[in-house]
């Protein structure tokens, strides 16, 4: 199977807005998730614009069974 190229590949990081976009909240509740801790960023640039990776992102939001929150 051939590798697939950078253009069709999903991206690792996602900016704030992206990151938000992803699970239908605000900009605001992704920065406070950084601003406690829970979630993971990391700075780019000369600007320091703010990425979250997927993966990161994904485990912040944890699926919940029956009302309540499951064990990972």
């Amino acid at each position: 199977m051939p590798d697939p190229s950078p253009a069709t590949t999903a991206p690792v990081y996602l900016s704030l807005t992206s990151a938000a976009a992803r699970f239908d909240v605000s900009r605001k509740t992704i920065r406070r998730a950084i601003d406690r801790g829970e979630l993971s960023a990391v700075r780019l640039g000369a600007r320091g614009d703010l990425r979250v990776h997927v993966a990161d992102l994904d485990r912040w939001a944890r699926p919940v069974r029956n009302g309540a929150e499951s064990e990972r």
